[in-house]
């Protein structure tokens, strides 16, 4: 792992912690990426009641997440990805990729990010209420 791509996944996981105040579990940061288009969210338990909460995610963290992806790219020998889940918990964090291949060109990001938010989450609800 190149020593850029390192520093990226550290730069994201503190601005991924910076966007969830009141961060009491697990944190999710799941994009979409392609050539000049990112979707990127936030999802994270907060509160003694471990209610998960949404928030679209800031700039500077979309701008990181776009950076990994090519330098991912630009990396011989790495193939570009189309998705990313990056988890914080319990204070180390863990990084799941998606290759276009793995995804299914039927589907668009409404259908395939409740699946990965029950993925981290279970059938917890998400509170969308505030996304800013």
């Amino acid at each position: 792992m190149s020593q850029d791509i390192e520093s990226l996944y550290q730069a994201i996981g503190a601005e991924a912690l910076d966007a969830a105040p009141d961060l009491q579990g697990t944190l999710l940061v799941y994009a979409e990426v392609d050539d000049g288009l990112i979707a990127a969210s936030v999802f994270y338990e907060k509160g003694a009641r471990r209610t998960v909460t949404f928030k679209d995610c800031p700039p500077v963290l979309e701008d990181l997440v776009y950076a990994l992806w090519e330098t991912w790219q630009a990396t011989p020998g790495q193939a570009a990805w189309g998705a990313i889940e990056y988890v914080v918990r319990d204070g180390s964090f863990n990084i799941s990729l998606t290759y276009p291949d793995q995804m299914d060109a039927q589907e668009g990001l409404p259908e395939r990010r409740p699946r990965v938010i029950q993925k981290y989450f279970g059938d917890a609800k998400v509170d969308y209420a505030d996304p800013a």
